[in-house]
């Protein structure tokens, strides 16, 4: 991607329209003058109600497959084992997948931020979201406001768990970070994650900061809960994917994208794992999460 050398294989791609490929392509170019903007994106054909797509479905074991022969590649080209026993051949693919799925689990630690609570008291969540107020600024520390709950990741030097407001009785999810051991450049890039939050703070399709508390070496972000996991499990969980449908996802996505740029940010580490649904089996609720490599764009080339 980085040196713009892709193919797009017959195989995976000959029942994908061609406004689709254009657009990829257009996304994948190096040049940063003459690659598409993410509101340029926004404008492409593709995104138009009026064309006819293909029905052509996206399978899971495709994605699988295309897994499979990467490794496979990779193996060849560092003289590690490529015959493998075709009686065994679909078996380890799907294995491999499995471990594949399990170590993008673990690859973000706000991927694994997930649970349950749409209503509190009757009420919808969102309703109480607008009424937030920051309770940081008093002074006061974390647990005061906030009980953990279940831990929902763990990381490096980060851990998320699931927090309850002790006085609405809303919860949260709530990224512990422990920068006792950390390096200075990784102290900068947690610090670049909040500014990059703050400033996005309330725009649709991103999730929310709503408080920060630092308390020494401790310092705890209180993030949006979202219930509905990752996309990349959504696509897997089920099985098909259709054109129309990645159709509504990218529209969602690059919604979010223009919002960050027009305030200046770039997210830089944007994936599947970091795409996560707000709500349950609802794929245009994703939202863009882990601004964790996120950057304050200064000026031209800052980057």
């Amino acid at each position: 991607t980085r040196n713009g050398h892709y193919q797009f294989f017959p195989q995976r791609w000959k029942g994908i329209s061609q406004a689709a490929k254009d657009l990829v392509a257009k996304c994948l170019t190096v040049s940063p003058i003459r690659r598409i903007s993410s509101e340029g994106a926004l404008a492409h054909e593709w995104m138009g109600e009026g064309l006819t797509l293909p029905k052509t479905l996206i399978s899971a074991k495709s994605l699988a497959s295309t897994y499979y022969e990467t490794k496979k590649q990779r193996h060849e080209k560092y003289g590690q084992r490529s015959d493998e026993d075709q009686g065994n051949r679909l078996k380890e693919l799907n294995d491999d997948f499995t471990v594949f799925l399990e170590e993008r689990v673990c690859d973000s630690i706000v991927s694994a931020v997930t649970g349950a609570g749409r209503t509190v008291c009757g009420a919808s969540v969102s309703s109480y979201q607008t009424k937030f107020k920051e309770d940081s600024p008093t002074g006061l520390p974390f647990a005061h406001f906030y009980a953990k709950e279940a831990q929902l990741g763990k990381g490096g030097f980060a851990t998320v768990y699931r927090c309850r407001h002790k006085s609405s009785g809303m919860y949260y999810a709530v990224k512990e970070v422990d920068t006792t051991n950390c390096r200075p450049i990784e102290i900068t890039t947690l610090r670049e994650e909040v500014t990059a939050l703050k400033y996005l703070r309330g725009a649709p399709n991103i999730i929310r900061l709503y408080d920060v508390f630092i308390e020494g070496n401790i310092t705890y972000l209180v993030l949006e809960e979202m219930r509905g996991g990752t996309l990349m499990h959504r696509i897997i969980a089920k099985e098909v994917y259709t054109e129309r449908e990645a159709r509504e996802v990218c529209r969602t996505l690059f919604s979010a994208v223009n919002y960050c740029h027009k305030r200046n940010i770039a997210h830089r580490d944007i994936k599947l794992d970091n795409l996560l649904l707000h709500e349950e089996n609802n794929d245009a609720s994703i939202k863009l999460a882990d601004f964790g490599f996120a950057k304050k764009v200064k000026r031209e080339n800052s980057l």
